[in-house]
C-alpha cells in the first residue's frame, strides 16, 4: 500500500465467532480503509454487517451485484449491512471471500458514508460479486467498528486488517 496507508490492527479468527471488532480506533487520519478475507459458518454467500460506536446496526445502504452464471441485479437493506464479500459453507472447501470497505471522513460532524466491494469465491458458476454503498447518519466520529455475517459465525482464519489514511 501507499506510505500514506498505516495499519492500525489485524484480527485473524483463531476459532468461530459471531463478531469482530476494532475498538479505540484513533481520530488522527482522514479516512479508513478495512480489507477483509471472510467465511463464515452458514451456506451460501452473505453480506457483512457493521455497527459502529456500539449503536446498533443501522446503516442504510444499496447493493448492486452479478453472479459468474450471467445474473444481476439491485436491492437496497436497512439494517446495517455495508459489504458483500463472504463465502459459506455451501461454497468451494476452504476458500474465502474477500472485499474492502472505505469510510472517507469518519471523523466528520457529517453522515457517514461508506462503499465497498467484494466477491465470494466457489469453483462453479455461482460465484458472486458485490458492490455495495451504504450510510450511517450520525455525526459521531467512528471509534469502534463491530462486524458480524448476515447468518451464522465468522470461522477460523477468517481476517480483517484495518487502516488509517494519513492526513496531509
Amino acid at each position: 500500500m501507499a506510505n500514506t496507508f498505516v495499519l492500525i490492527q489485524t484480527q485473524t479468527v483463531s476459532s468461530a465467532v459471531a463478531s469482530v471488532t476494532f475498538s479505540s480506533i484513533p481520530a488522527t487520519y482522514t479516512d479508513l480503509k478495512l480489507l477483509m478475507s471472510v467465511r463464515y459458518s452458514g451456506s451460501g454467500d452473505t453480506r457483512v454487517y457493521a455497527q459502529f460506536n456500539s449503536a446498533g446496526y443501522n446503516a442504510t445502504s444499496k447493493l448492486l451485484y452479478g453472479f459468474g452464471g450471467g445474473t444481476f441485479g439491485s436491492t437496497g437493506y436497512s439494517a446495517g449491512e455495508i459489504a458483500f464479500a463472504t463465502s459459506g459453507s455451501g461454497e468451494t472447501a476452504n476458500t474465502f471471500g474477500s472485499g474492502d470497505i472505505y469510510i472517507p471522513n469518519y471523523t466528520s460532524s457529517n453522515n457517514k458514508v461508506t462503499n465497498s466491494d467484494g466477491a465470494n469465491e466457489s469453483n462453479t458458476t455461482a460465484n458472486a460479486m458485490g458492490w455495495m454503498c451504504a450510510m450511517w447518519s450520525s455525526s459521531a466520529t467512528i471509534n469502534s467498528i463491530e462486524l458480524k455475517p448476515a447468518s451464522g459465525n465468522w470461522v477460523q482464519y477468517t481476517s480483517f486488517s484495518l487502516y488509517g489514511i494519513k492526513k496531509n
